[in-house]
């Protein structure tokens, strides 16, 4: 079971997009040769519940139709790319426009 990516950031896009970017955990024993896949879970501030996007195997995604200005709760998780093993608890959370 991999630990849960590192560095989840937000950048607003034109358009109404909002990237998300992420590192693999540091303790994952090199990610470009036993790579991970991703998973992202995101909600806008009082939505009841999680979308999610993903399996990926990029470290960033791109949310379109974000509403200006609300906030988001954005969280990743990773897993062996290969489904050996669990995934990984979900990434502490990142909010942001």
């Amino acid at each position: 079971k991999p630990d849960p990516p590192e560095r989840v950031q937000l950048s607003p896009l034109p358009g109404q997009r909002l990237r998300v970017r992420w590192e693999p955990p540091r303790s994952w024993p090199f990610p470009e040769i036993f790579a991970l896949k991703y998973r992202v879970r995101y909600k806008r501030q009082g939505a009841a519940r999680f979308r999610q996007a993903g399996p990926m195997e990029a470290t960033s995604f791109i949310l379109r139709a974000v509403r200006p200005p609300a906030q988001y709760c954005i969280q990743v998780a990773a897993q062996d790319l290969t489904d050996y093993g669990e995934s990984s608890d979900w990434s502490l959370p990142a909010a942001g426009p």
